[in-house]
């Protein structure tokens, strides 16, 4: 997925009530980065 943090969790949430179970991404060049910015920008704000 590819967007703002508040489209990315509307997704996903849109996803699960469709039945969405699990969820996987993948990272590119800066993967420590990367994994960091989704914990910090959507996991901590997904509820």
């Amino acid at each position: 997925m590819i967007g703002e943090p508040d489209e990315v969790i509307a997704r996903i949430k849109a996803l699960e009530a469709e039945g969405l179970s699990h969820f996987a991404f993948q990272v590119t060049d800066d993967p420590v980065g990367q994994m960091r910015y989704f914990a910090e920008t959507v996991m901590r704000r997904y509820a």
